[in-house]
């Protein structure tokens, strides 16, 4: 994003995005703190396999569901790093495949419920933060290369290794165009998969001449 970038433009779009939004108000992260008793309807449960600490619903009875919390944001992308996956580099194909990760950052734009996803995001990571011993959990920051600027920055793990997976979980290699190298397709061979929980949609949108947005 840089002076050319159309932000006037660009937060009208995210307006109306969020508007359109709101039959699925529960989904959206900038919802999630307005209750006061937010806390009383959510559990953090741990998932062996690979190793996990998520975000769950708690039933009416406050029992443990193992159904993880997904919730919708809308910000402007700043930076991204997305397939095709490159090879290439100093390190060990091991180590790359061990750290490599899809990301986003999100901008806010100036929208009021992005700033709000921003508080709910940290209050999330503090409510996180008591179920682990003092320094353990790393620290999560919505500073943007040091700027005063406030993003939301989401990854995943392109693979997982296969010590962290059982046999029921199926190896997804990516399709041709996202690894014309074959990447994902030797992972195997090097003690990692792409199973389900790796696994990243993308989908793009646009208007058409006649202002119809597909």
């Amino acid at each position: 994003m840089d002076s050319s970038y159309d932000k006037v433009n660009a937060r009208a779009s995210l307006e109306r995005l969020i508007g359109e939004g709101k039959d699925e108000a529960d989904a959206q992260l900038h919802n999630l703190t307005r209750d006061p008793e937010w806390k009383d309807s959510i559990r953090i449960k741990r998932f062996a396999n690979p190793e996990t600490w998520r975000l769950v619903r708690a039933d009416d009875d406050m029992k443990l569901t193992d159904e993880e919390m997904v919730f919708t944001v809308y910000g402007a992308i700043v930076k991204k790093d997305f397939p095709p996956l490159r090879g290439g580099g100093k390190a060990s194909e091991e180590m790359r495949l061990k750290y490599m990760k899809q990301s986003v950052k999100l901008d806010r734009l100036g929208t009021p419920e992005f700033e709000a996803a921003i508080a709910a995001a940290g209050e999330v990571c503090r409510y996180f933060d008591r179920e682990f011993p003092e320094g353990q959990l790393e620290q999560w920051s919505h500073q943007h290369e040091g700027h005063e600027i406030k993003v939301l920055d989401i990854a995943n793990r392109m693979f997982t290794p296969m010590s962290e997976t059982t046999t029921a979980d199926e190896h997804i290699p990516f399709d041709k165009a996202s690894d014309p190298r074959g990447i994902s397709i030797d992972a195997v061979s090097r003690g990692f998969k792409r199973t389900e929980d790796n696994i990243v949609e993308y989908a793009t949108a646009r208007t058409t001449l006649e202002g119809k947005r597909v």
